[in-house]
């Protein structure tokens, strides 16, 4: 197969026989129980983390364990918890409004719950690594840290990508991360307070390459 044929925004997955040319890396995935959903390591800011592949996901998402893990500030402080419930009925009314700000993101969850998504800060994207772990170790660069640029776009590895041009189709000025409970952490069981570093890896930063092989 012509690797180079495949077409702007394209994933393909190989199985173990598959036998890449020309030094291209290979990233090895997981699949999650019961699901089979693919996860694959990644590390951000060099902290290495579990990650599901999510190209149904506009947005990567860390949970609150990964984004202090890797010194991910937000636009909006993220609240405490707070065993107070006029406490957090001050918080809830703060967090609307603050989505009225488009400062954080406002979903619905599973269960009808308002959850809320905080939008990481630009100081943040700018000193920000995405690299994604090969099966041999070595890094695989998404996004690299651009703190004296506002174009958080890097040039990827070539030997891992068909082709080395990014998508022209991503925006430079959107957030590179989210931070807060996502409903697609539960499929690593990364959610709550006592969850270990977790991502879903969407979109906004899969498409900031062209083309990838896993």
């Amino acid at each position: 197969e012509d690797i180079t044929a495949l077409s702007p925004g394209t994933i393909s997955f190989y199985t173990s026989e598959y036998e890449l040319t020309n030094n291209k890396k290979v990233v090895t995935i997981t699949p999650l129980p019961i699901t089979s959903l693919p996860s694959i390591t990644i590390k951000i800011n060099g902290v290495t983390m579990p990650a599901l592949l999510d190209t149904s996901s506009p947005i990567t998402v860390l949970n609150y364990q990964a984004a202090k893990a890797a010194g991910i500030s937000t636009i909006y402080p993220i609240p405490g918890r707070s065993q107070n419930p006029f406490a957090n009925l001050k918080n809830n009314v703060d967090l609307a409004q603050a989505a009225e700000r488009n400062e954080v993101l406002a979903l619905v969850g599973d269960k009808g719950q308002a959850v809320y998504l905080f939008k990481s800060s630009s100081d943040s994207d700018s000193y920000t690594n995405v690299s994604v772990v090969a099966k041999d170790g070595a890094n695989i660069e998404f996004v690299k840290a651009t703190s004296d640029s506002k174009d958080k776009i890097s040039n990827p590895i070539i030997d891992f990508l068909a082709s080395g041009k990014e998508d022209e189709n991503v925006s430079t000025n959107d957030p590179l991360l989210y931070v807060g409970d996502a409903p697609g952490l539960a499929e690593l069981n990364a959610m709550g307070p006592d969850a270990p570093p977790a991502v879903v890896l969407g979109n906004n930063v899969l498409r900031r390459v062209s083309k990838m092989l896993f």
